[in-house]
C-alpha cells in the first residue's frame, strides 16, 4: 500500500508541475506573440508617417 501511495504522490506532483509549466509556456507564447504584433503595427505606423 505504501508503494502505491508513493506512486500516487509522484503522479499528482507531476500533474501539478506539468500544468504549471504548460500555463507559463502558454502565457509566454501568447505575450510574445502580442508583442510581435504590436511591433509590426508600430513599424507600419512609422512607415506610413515617413511618406508624408
Amino acid at each position: 500500500m505504501e508503494r502505491s501511495d508513493n506512486l500516487l504522490t509522484w503522479v499528482i506532483l507531476a500533474v501539478i508541475f506539468g500544468g504549471a509549466a504548460a500555463l507559463y509556456g502558454w502565457l509566454f507564447w501568447s505575450k510574445t506573440r502580442a508583442l510581435w504584433q504590436a511591433m509590426i503595427r508600430l513599424r507600419d505606423r512609422i512607415d506610413r508617417s515617413k511618406r508624408w
